[in-house]
């Protein structure tokens, strides 16, 4: 929890910094740069190349900085929620997290991916227009949000597939770090079915953190829960001498 206080004081002051500048240091060259219409048989690729330099020449820190403040702020509330689901009160406490007793949780996690997912690419989508990001000639919202159907549409069936994935043989009640142990870590199939979309998941979610991509944080850190609790209900079952010195084992073992 004192991570998760850490986090959120940094992205705390990090935010009101970015909110005390103003976006621009010229505003009214990009405002002209906006009304700057390709013209005269121009390309219109050629005009928002030239908006986008003006754009970027005048850009004060204050949307990376809110950005950052955001991001840091998502992340202490993912950990503030973890802890509390999964009642760590300090780093050793991690060792004695489990695999939930009811796989459909997991389910609802994946769900939720899901439906945010495309929700946030709405959402970047109309911050872009709110900061300027589009020149004004150019259909930067309305052809993106066409394709949002399907992205949820393509999402909704990764989760459907992955939790079927899931179910299958999926152990509860085992402590996570067992998936990391020689004698019960998952199978071959599992580390290419569930353990591949879980790496994509988290260098998905550290590449966003560096960049301070807070909303696409939030679906792609819902992910790697998703695959990870999954894939460490993949565990084997120890034999009798690893049931015996493992100390993290299933309760049934």
């Amino acid at each position: 929890m004192n991570i998760a206080r850490l986090a959120a004081l940094i992205g705390l002051l990090l935010f009101l910094s970015g909110s005390a500048l103003r976006p621009y240091k010229d505003p009214k060259a990009v405002e002209d740069a906006k009304l700057a219409y390709p013209e005269n048989g121009e390309d219109s690729q050629t005009a928002s190349e030239r908006y986008w330099a003006i754009r970027d020449a005048q850009l004060t820190p204050k949307y990376s900085l809110q950005n950052y403040g955001l991001t840091f702020i998502t992340v202490a509330i993912f950990i503030a929620i973890s802890a509390l689901l999964f009642k760590i009160k300090d780093i050793g406490d991690i060792n004695q997290i489990r695999t939930p007793k009811y796989s459909w949780i997991i389910v609802v996690l994946g769900l939720a991916a899901a439906i945010i997912s495309p929700l946030v690419y709405v959402v970047d989508l109309f911050i872009g227009m709110a900061r300027d990001e589009f020149p004004p000639w150019a259909d930067s919202l309305g052809i993106p949000l066409f394709g949002v159907p399907v992205i949820f549409a393509f999402m909704l069936i990764c989760a459907a597939f992955f939790s079927v994935m899931g179910f299958i043989g999926y152990r509860d009640d085992c402590a996570i770090m067992n998936t990391f142990r020689r004698g019960t870590r998952p199978g071959l199939i599992w580390h290419i079915l569930l353990g591949i979309p879980l790496l994509v998941s988290v260098i998905v979610t550290f590449f966003l953190l560096v960049i301070g991509q807070f909303y696409y944080m939030i679906s792609s850190m819902l992910w790697v829960f998703f695959f990870g609790l999954f894939y460490a209900g993949k565990q084997k079952q120890p034999n009798k001498q690893g049931a015996h010195s493992a100390p993290y084992s299933c309760e049934s073992e």
